[in-house]
């Protein structure tokens, strides 16, 4: 099963990057950043994500372009003016001052380098971090206002579904009343026919005797 495209978006959020420093590194890096165009739409594999976050990470360790793409597998080109200019660029910024020291003075001991380093890298993964704390707040609040809403709607069908019982269950007694009703007056109607059947049976009796029994 393949994984599915990303666009360069998804592949910044996965790597903790912005977007800009994402589009750099996928220009600046395409030999080891794997990707595919369909039409004007250019789409990443997952693993990009990985690389990207690396890349940024030994980026900010000092390394060059051509070091990085050498260490990730892939084949150095030659550099465009732009690549060119970027690597000048953070050279600059990793490299130390210039030694401005007065004659006579000691120069001041330069920090250790790998703590630079380990500096660098601790404050890009808070970064990271942070912005991956704030999106997760974000997606929390849209979720709880989402529940809340659904939980209205749930109040308000459980309000409807009880205000139809209520109805029912009052039909339920006015007919109850009127089958006890109806079952009292069919108790009497059977009562009085009864009576009426025995009343009729004892003049049937009394006709069949001889009329001198009868006046008796």
């Amino acid at each position: 099963m393949t994984d599915k495209p990303l666009k360069a978006p998804d592949i910044a959020e996965m790597a903790g990057v912005s977007a800009g420093e994402m589009k750099r590194i996928a220009e600046e890096y395409k030999a080891v950043v794997p990707s595919r165009v369909f039409g004007r739409v250019k789409l990443y594999e997952q693993k990009a994500a990985g690389i990207v976050e690396k890349i940024s990470s030994m980026e900010a360790a000092g390394k060059t372009t051509a070091d990085i793409i050498r260490e990730l597998g892939g084949k150095v080109a030659a550099k465009s003016t732009k690549e060119k200019t970027g690597e000048k660029i953070r050279k600059k910024q990793s490299a130390p001052a210039g030694n401005n020291t007065p004659p006579g003075k000691k120069p001041a001991p330069r920090p250790y380098r790998g703590r630079e380093d380990e500096t660098a890298f601790i404050e890009l993964k808070l970064n990271r971090l942070t912005n991956r704390v704030e999106q997760l707040e974000k997606q929390l609040l849209a979720e709880r206002a989402e529940r809340n809403e659904e939980r209205k709607e749930y109040l308000r069908i459980i309000a409807e579904i009880t205000e139809k019982v209520d109805t029912t269950g009052k039909w339920v007694d006015y007919f109850d009343k009127k089958i006890d009703d109806l079952s009292a007056g069919q108790d009497e109607f059977n009562k009085k026919t009864l009576e009426w059947i025995d009343y009729t049976e004892e003049e049937i009796d009394l006709l069949k005797k001889p009329f001198w029994k009868r006046r008796r």
